[in-house]
C-alpha cells in the first residue's frame, strides 16, 4: 500500500513491481494507475516467478505489459528499464509538450522499494 502513496507524491516514467504481493498486488497496482492516469499513464514493467500461473497470465494476456521472469541477472533488469525510458523519450520528442522532464523508476516488490539503480542483487 505505501506504493499507493508514492505515486500521490509524484509522477514516474516507470514502475516496475512484482506480481505477487501481500497487500496490493501487481494487477491491483496496475489497475490504481489506470484509475488515476486514464489517457497518459507510466510504463509498467512487472517481475514475477509466477507469471505463468492461470491467475496471472489471464491479466498478463489482457494488458499486455512486459514481465520479466525470476530468476534473471539484475544486470538485465536495468537494460530493460533503460531500453523502456529510452524508448519512452523517444515517443515524447516532438509531441508539443515540450522537453521531456524524466521522472524516478521505481520497483515495487514484497514491501522493499529500491531506486532502479540500486544493486537489488537478486531478481
Amino acid at each position: 500500500m505505501e506504493a499507493l502513496g508514492l505515486l500521490n507524491r509524484r509522477w514516474y516514467d516507470l514502475i516496475v513491481s512484482d506480481l505477487k504481493m501481500p497487500a496490493l498486488n501487481g494487477p491491483g497496482l496496475y489497475r490504481e494507475v489506470l484509475r488515476r492516469w486514464p489517457n497518459h499513464h507510466p510504463q509498467v514493467l512487472f517481475v514475477s516467478g509466477f507469471a505463468d500461473t492461470a491467475a496471472y497470465a489471464h491479466f498478463l494476456n489482457g494488458v499486455h505489459v512486459p514481465v520479466m521472469c525470476k530468476p534473471f541477472k539484475p544486470e538485465h533488469l536495468v537494460e530493460t528499464i533503460r531500453r523502456m525510458l529510452d524508448e519512452h523519450e523517444a515517443a515524447n520528442r516532438g509531441c508539443g509538450r515540450g522537453e521531456l522532464v524524466p521522472g524516478t523508476p521505481f520497483v515495487l516488490g514484497q514491501g522493499d522499494y529500491h531506486s532502479a539503480g540500486a544493486g537489488n542483487s537478486e531478481g
